[in-house]
């Protein structure tokens, strides 16, 4: 708009466009965001992926070694199969999203498998943290997709209850 003031001609925006470009600007502002926070869960999901195919190699390759499985986290990085960096006290590995994640031989945490203790590895993430959810059941039904049938109710990926996802890395049957 266009407008004289003490003799000179000045040009200078409306209220009504000044709002126009700010609710422009916060809509642009709000579908990056959404996008944003999608890929930073997906990169946690690949990344918990990653960490899952680390810990199943330095098992196996412990296995080889060794001729049985590993008891913990700890017996990996102890034997140099994994690199104390990756193990926060050489015991507890944290997920992405930060909860923690452990190995485990017990055959009553993953229903529907034989019970020979010593043939099976699972790795366990913790899905709740302090009572609150923080993985979520789209990461992990991506999870269970990537590594399984995409059915976290049976298969090598199972959720027993809302506390805790089993995942078989190995099973020597």
């Amino acid at each position: 708009m266009i407008f004289k003031t003490l003799g000179r001609w000045k040009r200078s925006f409306t209220i009504i466009e000044l709002v126009v470009s700010l609710v422009i600007i916060l809509v642009l502002s709000a579908i990056l965001f959404s996008v944003s926070v999608r890929y930073i869960e997906l990169a946690k999901i690949t990344n918990f992926i990653n960490l899952y195919r680390t810990l199943k190699t330095a098992s196996i390759q412990y296995y080889i070694d060794r001729g049985k499985l590993p008891r913990s986290i700890g017996a990996l990085v102890r034997g140099g199969y994994l690199p104390p960096v990756k193990a926060r006290l050489g015991r507890i590995i944290t997920s992405p999203w930060g909860t923690n994640i452990s190995i485990t031989r017990r055959s009553s945490d993953f229903p529907g498998t034989p019970t020979v203790e010593s043939e099976h590895l699972r790795l366990v993430l913790k899905l709740k943290k302090s009572g609150k959810q923080l993985v979520p059941d789209s990461s992990v039904l991506s999870i269970d997709k990537r590594l399984d049938d995409g059915d976290p109710r049976r298969g090598k990926v199972y959720r027993r209850s809302r506390r805790y996802l089993w995942i078989l890395m190995i099973g020597l049957y």
